[in-house]
């Protein structure tokens, strides 16, 4: 798999932490007060942007704008020909370049990454 959409799907997975973190719930519980989870954030938060430092610029425009617009499912797998984001079926060619390239759907425009 392509080293930047490795950074991608990285960059989401910590952005979904930091999300559920900041939810609600936790606020209503309390436990965002908790001397360990504020730590776990600072990392997270810390991690998060020496990540995003490696990213190329123009994915990374790319990846704030399809969460901007999706919230989530931002790096979606391709099964069976299928974008696990939007269920259109994807032009063979796309498939076959995703597999070593970043490339994005193009009826959702999320990035997709195949898995051998």
């Amino acid at each position: 798999m392509n080293k930047q959409l490795e950074y991608l799907r990285a960059l989401e997975e910590f952005d979904s932490i930091l999300k559920d973190f900041e939810e609600k719930e936790y606020q209503k519980l309390g436990f965002l007060n908790e001397p360990i989870n504020i730590d776990f954030m600072k990392i997270v938060e810390r991690e998060r942007t020496k990540l995003r430092k490696k990213i190329a610029a123009n994915l990374l425009k790319e990846y704030d704008r399809i969460k901007k617009h999706y919230g989530s499912k931002i790096v979606v797998q391709v099964i069976k020909g299928y974008c696990s984001g939007c269920y259109s079926k994807l032009p063979s060619e796309i498939v076959s370049r995703c597999k070593t390239e970043v490339k994005t759907c193009p009826n959702c425009g999320r990035f997709l990454y195949y898995l051998t």
